[in-house]
């Protein structure tokens, strides 16, 4: 059974369709990348996956549940399967490295002892375990999001939404965050990530849905950009 399922979902701001009639299915361990102009409706599907929107209609379920129906008890408790890095995921400019991927432990809740264990072994996966007693401030904007990352899956999730991860990153600090996120998607996490970095795209291969006017206009296995089969 696919993860993921969308079910003919569409999302309308005012009198602007953002996603139109969307039906997806995304297996759990994939790695998907979300393709499309900006205005296609690639925020926007990523923001309705994590529940961080509601469809206008249409229907999303995970593992077979139904996000339309469920209670809103349960969102937090799904939540916790997802790790997100949005645009404006801001790291706190007065905590260091340590304390600002530690903050997503504690927010759950999460006792002393596995935090002690999991926030370093975060800092590490993404290489700035050396940096963990920094600011935000003395790092590198390729650095600030390696942070953001080890934050978004410090709580081990199931689902790993990027939007647009390498903007504003130069080359080689954008080829180190793709490959990371690789890394993190072959420990078995879905990944899927909304990204204008064509070059990236077509050197990784992996499944390219693309996006016109929150339209599906392709979906193909292996992909480079702009295949649209």
């Amino acid at each position: 059974m696919p993860m993921i399922v969308l079910k003919d979902v569409t999302k309308v701001f005012g009198n602007q369709t953002a996603v139109d009639r969307v039906s997806l299915e995304i297996k759990q361990g994939e790695f998907v990348f979300l393709l499309g102009k900006s205005g296609a409706g690639k925020s926007t599907l990523l923001k309705l996956i994590a529940k961080e929107l509601e469809p206008s209609s249409g229907d999303i379920q995970i593992d077979g549940k139904s996000l339309t129906a469920m209670k809103k008890k349960e969102i937090p408790f799904l939540r916790r399967r997802f790790g997100v890095i949005w645009q404006d995921s801001f790291l706190l400019p007065d905590r260091t490295v340590y304390d600002n991927v530690s903050l997503a432990m504690y927010a759950i809740e999460q006792p002393q002892r596995l935090i002690d264990e999991s926030v370093p072994a975060a800092l590490s996966l993404v290489n700035m375990r050396k940096r963990a007693d920094r600011f935000p401030h003395e790092l590198s904007g390729g650095e600030q999001f390696k942070v953001a990352l080890a934050r978004a899956v410090v709580n081990n999730p199931q689902i790993l939404c990027a939007d647009e991860p390498t903007a504003n990153l130069d080359k080689d600090s954008a080829w180190d965050i793709m490959c990371l996120l690789e890394e993190i998607n072959r420990c078995g996490i879905t990944v899927i990530v909304a990204t204008h970095a064509q070059e990236l795209v077509s050197i990784m291969r992996k499944r390219v849905v693309t996006l016109t006017e929150g339209r599906l206009l392709g979906d193909v296995k292996k992909g480079r950009y702009g295949d649209i089969i």
